[in-house]
């Protein structure tokens, strides 16, 4: 399943095929409900989401609750917010939520930080 999801909604992988073999050792699919977090603001990064199906939404939450909308994940997307916050191994700036129900590939972020020092591109 992760094969297909990867060679339908992120077909550049199909130019790397061991990029792709790696990705699909280390992942899994999940299927997430809508209104789960999968990113808290303040949280660090535990997993890279690579969405197939579905909608997230990640926005900027202040003190007060209020919201700033930042971007939806569609699907042949991911978060790159996550990315960024996991190369820098910093604390979340950003929430991340299912909007829509979702089929995700996750990527753990040690795996993930793994693949980026073996495939720098």
């Amino acid at each position: 399943m992760i094969a297909k999801a990867l060679d339908t909604y992120f077909p550049k992988l199909a130019t790397m095929p061991e990029l792709k073999q790696d990705i699909i050792a280390i992942s899994k699919v999940v299927t997430l409900e809508a209104g789960t977090v999968i990113l808290k603001q303040g949280a660090y990064v535990k997993l890279i989401p690579l969405l197939f199906s579905g909608l997230a939404k990640v926005f900027k939450e202040d003190q007060d609750g209020h919201e700033v909308l930042l971007y939806y994940i569609k699907p042949g997307e991911s978060c790159v917010m996550s990315v960024t916050t996991m190369v820098r191994n910093e604390a979340s700036q950003v929430k991340a939520v299912i909007e829509e129900d979702a089929q995700v590939v996750v990527i753990p972020s040690d795996k993930a930080m793994e693949i980026a020092k073996k495939y720098p591109k």
